[in-house]
């Protein structure tokens, strides 16, 4: 945007303020209010709303890599898998063809396999 950055004025008090100035702060005030309150509604929040289908030893998964091009991650068999206290798989170890390693669930991505 291409307009004044003004002060944040809603942490003083009101009788030190201008006329101007309680303009602004009146409106950082409700912009602040409907920012947190009205905006955070309108997001869905649907990613623990549902349950995805559980991992199990022998799923071929791809291994997520920050530092490396989609069509270089590794592919994988799942060896292990490790649960939480809450019975929820965190982590699995994958069989790879440079080695094991020990990777988040939310690492790790299942590909689909025909039934």
């Amino acid at each position: 945007m291409n307009s004044i950055i003004e002060p944040n004025l809603t942490d003083l008090s009101e009788s030190v303020l201008k006329r101007w100035q309680r303009v602004t702060r009146l409106v950082q005030l409700i912009w602040n209010k409907w920012h947190r309150g009205y905006l955070s509604e309108l997001q869905q929040r649907n990613k623990w709303q549902f349950q995805k289908k559980n991992v199990k030893v022998g799923d071929l998964v791809v291994l997520i890599e920050d530092n490396m091009p989609t069509f270089k991650w590794p592919l994988g068999r799942i060896t292990k898998i490790y649960s939480g206290n809450d019975t929820l798989i965190r982590v699995v170890k994958v069989k790879t063809q440079k080695g094991e390693y020990k990777r988040a669930i939310s690492r790790v991505c299942l590909l689909p396999m025909p039934v």
